[in-house]
């Protein structure tokens, strides 16, 4: 068995096979109760951080201690998890923008032996600076360093660049890196995919990086004993590195489906601890919901206050408060998942029905069909429409605004907007309520062009349709040269969300529509000098997912961590390029809460905005008792500074605060 030692007098543990590795303190669960957590005050509401920094010699690690890590990665086994020919395969990871041949990293893993065990930096310099570099051709990032291409990542804001990256097969390595973290004091950052949009997968001080995309077994769990009436179609034991690509072909092998976002190449691990909304969610409930059980490997202190690492089960029954917190917690801060099992779902009779419409039109200021007033009309329909949603339909409508012309024209009427109308219906094409809501939304768009309809017997098949492309991660700065790339309450990063009630989108979505579109108005005659868009311009587009629990229909459960906000919306309205202020004028008093894995890289009151102020003093709670030496980090993730809004280094913004 491992390192079995006994607990800390005030809580219990017991070790079991199950739960190799654990030390001191390694409770059962520390906070096993909500009032228990919120009485854990050994440390303050605010973390020091003691991370090592590249300043201090006798922390900061030497080649040689590098080198020694490297060979209990085992560097001579194969890593060639991320390789990927074509379709029917399932996209193992991400591609980035303009990778050569659709390869996820830039081809990294296209080396014989695929990628390496470890990388770092020679060069300090170098960390420091960008990797990708926004004014090259997308092209040229295929050139990048090996570096840079080991930790490629959505958005990186900061140029928070982590010194080493290691890329982990099993547990044992994955401890390893862990201890060796520990031991050089290394800020620790977590990573499957990379396809968060707010550098959560980086530290200020550079750190590790522990991607886990390699791990990725996989096994169809018939029964689960532990409860077999919260899955009665059984689970699926994935490795922390799945994707919903693989997550999706292997559940069609056994006539199931799981609940997944709407990109086929997110990983598993960020979309169920972020909260999780997608294809089937109103009707087989959020990525929280379906979560039974995980595995994370956790760094804790034994009884000489000396850091230890410990592997943790959480689920109902075991470790029932962290369960509670990494279910809608937000990721990177709880450990290293090293494994999720979640549940199956059966297919819906009559399959998957996909419809797609579109719509299109202009900013004519006159009352012209498909004019800008004529949009005040489609929102009130849209409106109703959304209302009369059951739990067997998740939508995916995006709104882009067109202003390319505009330079040219100096009209509104060559700004051009379409209205691009995915949803999902869980059952068939013969349905009554199919056809009621496709017609519907045919009255809502006035469209008069064809309907895309099809029908899927698994969700597979119908990612097998997407361009291999279809969702990259761009992995520069996104905010402009002119403002040196520095977040900011005009450039907030990312996209504005908010989480919409069916009272809220009924009495003001339309009208706060208008706002922000009149907004978009107002710039382009008056062009905004600290706008992200180089124009000036505040047109961003719009994604408005009902794709939640809001729906007539859809269960909502009380038992996990995310708001109360985001239990009860019927609709997530993400949207691009407004100010800190329009967004609190006009998205943000729709509701008091946004989605942790789609929301602005700045953000005032962000512990509020994502769990309300009570559950957040619970999370702190179990953080503290969980992760006792403050190992992980992200920003805007619990533990972090609340009085940060812009993401700035983590000390220098609390001792600004004091």
């Amino acid at each position: 068995m491992g390192r079995c030692n006994p607990c800390s007098a005030h809580c219990r543990y017991s070790c079991s096979p199950e739960n190799d590795f654990c030390g001191a303190g390694s409770c059962a669960d520390p906070a096993e109760s909500v009032e228990a957590a919120a009485s854990v005050d050994a440390l303050p509401l605010l973390y020091h951080h003691d991370w090592c920094t590249p300043e201090d010699s006798g922390c900061w690690p030497t080649k040689t201690a590098i080198r020694k890590l490297e060979q209990a990665l085992d560097p001579t086994v194969p890593r060639l998890g991320v390789r990927w020919r074509s379709y029917p395969d399932p996209q193992p990871a991400p591609v980035p923008m303009a990778s050569v041949d659709n390869q996820s990293f830039y081809g990294l893993g296209n080396a014989p032996q695929g990628l390496r065990a470890l990388y770092y930096y020679q060069d300090i310099a170098e960390m420091q600076r960008p990797c990708f570099n926004p004014a090259d051709r997308p092209a040229v990032w295929n050139n990048a360093s090996d570096m840079c291409k080991a930790a490629v990542h959505q958005n990186e804001y900061r140029n928070w660049n982590p010194f080493i990256v290691v890329f982990p097969l099993n547990e044992r390595h994955v401890i390893a890196a862990l201890d060796f973290a520990a031991r050089h004091r290394l800020c620790i950052a977590t990573a499957g995919t990379g396809h968060e949009y707010n550098s959560r997968n980086s530290c200020p001080t550079g750190g590790i990086l522990i991607r886990t995309i390699l791990l990725k077994d996989k096994t169809f769990v018939p029964t689960w004993r532990e409860n077999s009436t919260l899955a009665p179609a059984g689970a699926f034991r994935f490795g922390a590195g799945s994707t919903f690509a693989e997550m999706h072909a292997f559940s069609k092998d056994y006539s199931r489906v799981i609940v997944s976002g709407w990109c086929s190449t997110v990983g598993m691990v960020g979309f169920h601890l972020g909260g999780g909304h997608g294809i089937l969610a109103p009707s087989m409930g959020l990525g929280v919901d379906n979560v039974l059980e995980i595995e994370v490997l956790q760094v804790g202190r034994n009884i000489s206050g000396q850091p230890v690492v410990h592997k943790k089960i959480a689920s109902r029954s075991r470790n029932p408060q962290l369960f509670w917190a990494m279910r809608g917690g937000g990721g990177s801060v709880w450990g290293v998942v090293l494994s999720m099992t979640i549940r199956a779902h059966a297919v819906p009779d009559g399959g998957l029905s996909r419809v797609y419409m579109s719509q299109t039109g202009t900013f004519c200021p006159d009352s012209r069909k498909f004019g800008y007033q004529w949009l005040r009309g489609m929102w009130a329909r849209f409106t109703a429409w959304q209302l009369s949603l059951n739990q067997k339909v998740s939508t995916q409508p995006g709104f882009f605004i067109d202003t390319s012309q505009y330079n040219k024209t100096r009209d509104l009427c060559s700004v051009t907007w379409e209205f691009k109308f995915e949803y999902f219906y869980a059952g068939g094409q013969a349905e009554r309520d199919y056809i009621r809501f496709r017609d519907g939304l045919k009255d809502v768009l006035q469209t008069t062009e064809t309907v895309q309809e099809d029908n899927y017997k698994s969700a597979y098949d119908y990612l097998l349709s997407m361009p291999a492309n279809k969702f990259t991660l761009v992995p520069v700065n996104p905010l402009p040269a002119a403002q040196h790339h520095t977040p900011s309450d005009a450039a907030t990063g990312s996209q504005n969300s908010v989480l919409v009630s069916r009272q809220a989108l009924e009495t003001n979505f339309t009208s706060t529509m208008m706002d922000v579109l009149d907004i978009c108005v107002e710039t382009l005659e008056n062009p905004d000098k600290t706008s992200p868009d180089p124009s000036g311009y505040r047109c961003g587009f719009h994604y408005l997912y009902t794709s939640l629990t809001g729906n007539l229909g859809s269960a909502q459960p009380n038992d996990t961590a995310i708001s109360p906000g985001f239990r009860s919306a019927l609709m997530l309205w993400n949207a691009r390029t407004l100010t800190t202020q329009q967004s609190q004028d006009t998205v943000y008093k729709l509701g008091p809460n946004s989605y942790f894995s789609e929301s602005s890289y700045v953000m005032h009151n962000w512990t509020a905005r994502y769990w309300g102020d009570k559950a957040y003093e619970q999370l702190l709670s179990v953080k503290k008792a969980h992760d006792p030496g403050n190992h992980f980090w992200c920003h805007h993730c619990v533990g972090d500074n609340p009085d940060d809004a812009f993401g700035e280094q983590p000390d220098a913004a609390a001792a600004q605060a004091e």
